[in-house]
């Protein structure tokens, strides 16, 4: 587990604080470790507070009450989760949900500190809004895909993403999951895999994935 004094550093605006907020962070901050598919949640049932990923990945989303769900953005090491800390943003109420896709271990912050820092240091002020606008900017995007674009497209992207993330053809994942990260259910997801094989993209067995023609995945994507 990485030491809080190591994980702040982490933190994208580390360089720009003081040696008294660098003690306060220290002091105020927790680091969380969290299993595959667990929801991110404090010891409160909450999760209202800013965080930092330091290893592993999360998911963001919104659930109705039927447990229907839309991902809208994934966070990866070094990237910070905000939006769960809408007392941070007095114009903001946004019930999101954070769900670990992997063992990922968290720096959960104090948002009242997080809060006071952003009203004496207005660069980080800045900082801070614009990874805001950035993660909103990005779920607009996927709401805008998931009601407009092909599902052939947005499974495409998602195995070009893929490939480009781990950098490896052959990958393990259930269509249960693919459907999940694309916003689909699996019958459809069952079907769109079983074209792209027949139109010899890929392979799909017992849960693994191997892609075979990189290419076709572009043209279909539109890269």
């Amino acid at each position: 587990m990485i030491e809080i004094n190591q994980a702040i550093k982490l933190l994208p605006f580390y360089k720009l604080l003081n040696d008294e907020y660098k003690k306060k962070f220290i002091a105020t901050s927790s680091v969380k470790k969290y299993k595959k598919d667990q929801e991110i949640l404090d010891s409160e049932g909450k999760c209202d507070k800013p965080f930092l990923v330091l290893s592993g990945s999360v998911s963001g989303l919104i659930k109705d009450e039927g447990e229907r769900q839309i991902i809208l953005f994934d966070l990866y090491t070094k990237e910070m989760g905000i939006l769960s800390a809408t007392h941070l943003f007095d114009s903001i109420s946004f019930n999101l949900r954070f769900v670990a896709n992997e063992e990922t271990y968290l720096l959960m912050m104090n948002p009242l500190l997080l809060g006071n820092l952003m009203e004496e240091n207005i660069e980080i002020k800045c900082q801070i809004y614009e990874i805001l606008a950035d993660r909103f900017s990005y779920s607009m995007s996927t709401i805008y895909d998931l009601f407009f674009m092909r599902y052939e497209k947005r499974l495409a992207n998602f195995l070009l993403d893929k490939y480009a993330l781990i950098d490896r053809k052959v990958f393990r994942i259930t269509q249960k999951e693919i459907a999940c990260l694309t916003n689909s259910v699996r019958e459809v997801t069952g079907r769109t895999i079983r074209k792209f094989k027949n139109e010899g993209i890929l392979e799909y067995q017992r849960g693994k994935i191997r892609l075979l023609d990189i290419d076709k995945l572009r043209k279909i994507s539109g890269y």
